[in-house]
């Protein structure tokens, strides 16, 4: 049989070249044996294999067409493979405007999510927001099989969604949701690029953000766009949280976690041009940083994790290292960046040693002296000390994250987490 992404690469080309393309033999991919393969990997990581003797009892119950999923809250390691091998075909026969027209933006991740909003911005000062997570729920199981039947014409494969749907587990695996989702937004998103305007469209998972070049009717309008979809493909009338309307100087948008603002650029350089330009800013949010600081922080103060006393010393430096080495990852592209992540640092720092002091019942300055290793300082000036631990037997030396955090994210900092 042929490999999972070989299939899904053609099913995806297929559906790009043609508009109106329909699988009609896709539950035979419940078959192939690397399907599972794949989707267990998507789950648990690249590292992680199924066992034959598993897949070979799951595809013998397929091909009597007896899978019944999970009505239990948590779901089985089974429901969430299959879940996710239904994704992987959804995904692939969804097309995406973003071949077509390169104002529609759907990229694959957090992190190209935020660096398209820069890339593509038109200097619109009018933004339409939203999040499509509460329209999910609400629409009912027979809207989506409606959908999927015009890229699926399998009854056997519909069924199997069909089933999904009904045993209510959807709501703990995001990657299914998301399928649906592309589903669900395809006509508004086909309805923006076939408009001959310069608007920039960028949606992550639930979440879209629209930027209107021209004056607030034209956002208005907009609207009214979006309002009319909804009522012929979804029979129902617009929700607040689906669609609000901003004026970037002055209302700020959160979109993936960031406020997103417009300014105007100044300089004798631009004073010709009878129109201003304009630049767009992200913000780090200052609720986001104390809400990431909660578990670390008592009274205001940082404190212990008890959670953690358990981790030896090595683990307990390689979590934090981690935790850090993901919020700059996260949001680094933030203008003030170096601000918030300096302030979550050091009490996640200080959190750190008196977690360490807690575990081996010592003080602060005993940990810092017995586990401290000297890194230089960022101004090039002198050496400090970082508690970090040097692996038996190697070189290899793990410290407590230091890198700059007003850049980005580079391989040196990357090389030196023990993942």
């Amino acid at each position: 049989m042929q490999r999972a992404n070989v299939v899904l690469s053609i099913l995806s080309q297929k559906a790009h070249s043609k508009h109106q393309f329909a699988s009609e033999r896709c539950y035979r991919y419940f078959y192939n044996p690397d399907f599972y393969a794949q989707a267990y990997r998507n789950l648990y990581g690249s590292h992680t294999e199924l066992e034959d003797r598993v897949v070979t009892e799951w595809i013998e119950v397929m091909k009597r067409e007896g899978y019944q999923p999970s009505t239990t809250a948590t779901p089985t390691v089974w429901d969430e493979v299959m879940q996710e091998v239904v994704r992987m075909i959804i995904t692939a026969l969804t097309s995406s405007y973003e071949s077509r027209q390169a104002r529609i933006i759907l990229p694959i991740s957090r992190l190209e999510a935020v660096q398209a909003l820069t890339k593509h911005y038109n200097g619109a000062v009018w933004a339409l927001s939203g999040d499509v997570t509460s329209i999910l729920s609400s629409l009912p199981s027979s809207y989506f099989l409606q959908l999927l039947a015009q890229r699926i014409r399998d009854g056997r494969f519909i069924e199997v969604l069909r089933r999904i749907l009904r045993a209510g587990i959807l709501q703990t695996t995001k990657g299914l949701q998301v399928a649906l989702i592309n589903m669900v937004m395809q006509e508004w998103e086909g309805r923006l690029a076939s408009n001959a305007n310069h608007d920039t469209y960028v949606r992550y998972g639930a979440e879209w953000i629209l930027f209107i070049e021209g004056q607030r009717s034209e956002a208005l309008h907009r609207i009214e766009e979006l309002e009319c979809c909804m009522k012929r493909a979804w029979q129902r009338s617009i929700p607040t949280q689906l669609c609000r309307l901003h004026h970037l100087v002055d209302q700020p948008v959160r979109f993936l976690q960031y406020d997103v603002t417009c300014e105007r650029e100044l300089g004798e350089h631009l004073s010709h041009l009878p129109y201003p330009t304009r630049h767009l800013k992200l913000r780090l949010p200052g609720d986001i940083i104390k809400e990431a600081l909660r578990p670390f922080r008592r009274h205001g103060k940082p404190t212990h994790h008890s959670s953690r006393l358990h981790l030896s010393i090595p683990q307990m430096i390689t979590l934090y290292n981690r935790e850090m080495a993901e919020l700059h990852q996260s949001y680094y592209m933030a203008t003030n960046a170096n601000k918030r992540l300096r302030e979550f640092q050091y009490v996640h720092y200080q959190s750190l040693l008196k977690t360490m002091a807690r575990k081996e019942n010592r003080s602060v300055k005993q940990i810092v002296k017995k586990y401290g290793i000297p890194v230089q300082n960022r101004a090039g000036t002198g050496m400090k000390l970082r508690v970090g631990w040097k692996e038996p037997h190697s070189s290899k030396v793990v410290v407590y994250y230091d890198q700059p955090l007003y850049l980005p994210p580079d391989s040196v900092a990357r090389k030196r987490i023990a993942w």
